[in-house]
């Protein structure tokens, strides 16, 4: 059956004495638009603290990329997150990578998948939900942190800081771009 007009309770207005019986300092309009959720990206070495700079050893070692949800996201629906590392020079913090691949270590609603970019340019960790629906409600995500095993990240001369392009994917909605800066700092050698 189609309706011709809208429903009964659609159609009838307010009556005069209603409106102007409302008080305007309790009468609330938000202008804020709903933003998407708010996630601090570190990146750091297994046994170091999320604020450790890296250090470029010269073997290979396990780095934790620590995903930490930080505010409220009214009803956004998590498609996935990504995470791209360059490749290339002249910044690379490591120029090929194989090891075992990346492992959730605290939400396992997901799955963490590693692969090149299709240029090879950059080294791709994805995060995608478990979730027949293929995403996952916002609101269940406080922590998404996934270890990278055996990563032997490159040597520079000096201190050195690169940065991290993450991606989020949200059903619905354009995806959200974040650099996540990571410092790599030299080794002494020992004599």
């Amino acid at each position: 059956m189609k309706l011709k007009h809208a429903p009964p309770n659609f159609r009838v207005s307010l009556p005069g004495h209603i409106i102007t019986h409302i008080s305007p300092s309790k009468l609330v309009l938000s202008t804020d638009l709903a933003h998407a959720p708010e996630f601090i990206y570190k990146i750091s070495p297994v046994g170091q603290t999320s604020d450790s700079p890296t250090p470029m050893a010269g073997a290979p070692q396990d780095l934790v990329f620590s995903i930490v949800y930080e505010s409220a996201a009214q009803d956004f629906r998590t498609e996935y997150l990504e995470i791209r590392i360059k490749m290339k020079p002249p910044k690379q913090p490591f120029s090929h990578y194989t090891g075992p691949g990346p492992t959730m270590l605290s939400n396992l609603r997901f799955n963490a998948l590693a692969r090149p970019s299709s240029n090879r340019e950059y080294m791709v960790l994805t995060l995608k939900p478990r979730s027949i629906n293929g995403y996952v409600a916002a609101k269940k995500l406080k922590e998404l942190s996934f270890l990278l095993s055996t990563v032997l990240v490159s040597t520079f001369n000096n201190e050195t800081e690169i940065i991290a392009d993450a991606y989020e994917k949200y059903i619905d909605q354009d995806i959200y771009h974040y650099e996540i800066p990571c410092k790599l700092k030299p080794v002494k050698k020992e004599t």
